[in-house]
């Protein structure tokens, strides 16, 4: 047998002394795991819980499957687990539908709040913006103001369309419900500009790091208008110039990837083509920029749970 210590996701953070500690079989199953766990929480028939494995010192983004083979100590990272409670709906039809998880950013590229959705095995970005929309009174109307996106790490991969069929079985994506700001309402996703961070002005895709977001193309616009246009209107608070950053693009034109420095003059919708475009920002004070980052993408904020 060994200890578990099992945590709450929802306040590993503030409360490390919030735990529950016992020992079971490690030959045991994680369905007998999740059932101590019950019983220790004093969970009625009507609520269940989720589990998740110990990754980096955080809960998995992906909850444990507890009805699949092997035994606790092949799932558990140094006999920690985190659990996840669901009010209102029992673990019998919680088994049957899957988590997904998401985060809210506004308008200004502000964090919001953090969601988990208890959906369908198969369901669409369409079903998630109208749960959203219902579980927080929003008129179905302005629906055209949200949009969801898929990431890899710090890149954006694409804006999901509406019929677009959720796949998240692979760990590696993440998702953002993104407030559309006014500038790029029905403004299709393939003209808008991805931008991310690097850490590395040669080959900027190899270290991308941070907060990675849209940005819309006008006419004739400078590329330093273009900068103070991003420090108006985004919450980054990085002061981009181009005296304390780097600003590299591609546009990935057939196999061949060509990195081009930028300058003040240079007019963004002059030479920026396709839907592969990347806009690249690279800073002198990389620590430090990583750092404010980080603080931005992991502020404490509200966690919600839709059913």
């Amino acid at each position: 047998s060994g200890k578990i210590t099992a945590l709450s996701v929802d306040t590993h953070r503030h409360q490390t002394d919030d735990k529950i500690e016992f020992e079971i079989s490690m030959r045991d199953r994680l369905f007998n795991l999740m059932r101590c766990l019950r019983i220790l929480l004093n969970l009625p028939d009507s609520d269940s819980i989720f589990l998740f494995k110990k990754e980096n010192n955080r809960p998995s983004r992906k909850p444990l499957n507890l009805n699949e083979g092997g035994t606790i100590s092949q799932f558990l990272v140094g006999n920690s687990v985190f659990y996840k409670i669901v009010r209102g709906i029992s673990q019998e039809k919680i088994s049957e539908a899957s988590l997904f998880q998401c985060t809210v950013i506004g308008e200004k590229l502000n964090i919001i709040e953090k969601l988990y959705f208890v959906m369908s095995q198969i369901f669409k970005v369409s079903d998630v913006i109208h749960k959203y929309l219902t579980k927080n009174d929003i008129d179905i109307s302005e629906k055209s103001h949200f949009r969801i996106v898929q990431l890899n790490g710090p890149r954006i991969i694409c804006s999901l369309d509406d019929d677009s069929v959720i796949n998240d079985n692979n760990n590696n994506l993440e998702y953002r419900i993104e407030f559309v700001p006014n500038s790029q309402a029905n403004i299709p996703s393939g003209r808008l500009l991805r931008v991310t961070f690097s850490t590395n002005d040669k080959i900027p895709s190899n270290n991308c790091f941070g907060f990675p977001f849209f940005l819309r193309l006008y006419e004739e616009e400078s590329f330093e208008s273009t900068l103070n246009r991003i420090n108006q209107t985004t919450s980054l608070a990085l002061n981009l110039s181009l005296d304390e950053f780097s600003f590299l693009y591609s546009n990935d034109v057939s196999s061949s990837v060509y990195f081009v420095k930028l300058d003040a003059k240079t007019v963004l919708k002059d030479i920026c083509t396709g839907k592969r475009t990347m806009l690249y920002i690279v800073p002198n004070d990389k620590d430090g920029v990583t750092e404010k980052l980080s603080q931005m993408m992991n502020a404490d904020v509200q966690t919600k749970m839709y059913i």
